[in-house]
């Protein structure tokens, strides 16, 4: 995760784009799909250890709001997106829900 969002070649610079879902062409909507999948096992792991669904939303939230900022303080030459945190949060949401809905069939499964 780290070499994605610092490692990854790019024009230079810092920019940020404030412009929420805006998926208008292909690579924004991969984009989107790609940050979203890069933080289901997040919302797994949290729900994992107990923790409830808003919870699970405000970490999420909060660790992609300090990577974007991270990108552009440290001038990593990646635009800092407001879709980003958008889909990260999202990906975290949808692990977290998976896992509740996987977990509660497991216990359904045993009680039989």
């Amino acid at each position: 995760m780290l070499y994605l969002t610092f490692g990854t070649p790019s024009g230079g610079g810092s920019s940020i784009n404030f412009m929420p879902l805006n998926v208008t062409n292909r690579a924004d909507v991969i984009d989107a799909c790609l940050n979203a999948l890069m933080f289901v096992p997040g919302g797994m792991l949290i729900n994992l250890i107990g923790a409830k669904f808003l919870h699970s939303i405000a970490v999420g939230a909060f660790l992609s709001i300090m990577i974007e900022v991270m990108q552009f303080v440290l001038g990593s030459g990646r635009t800092s997106d407001l879709n980003d945190i958008i889909f990260n949060t999202l990906g975290v949401a949808c692990g977290f829900l998976l896992t509740k809905r996987f977990r509660k069939r497991i216990e359904k499964m045993q009680s039989m």
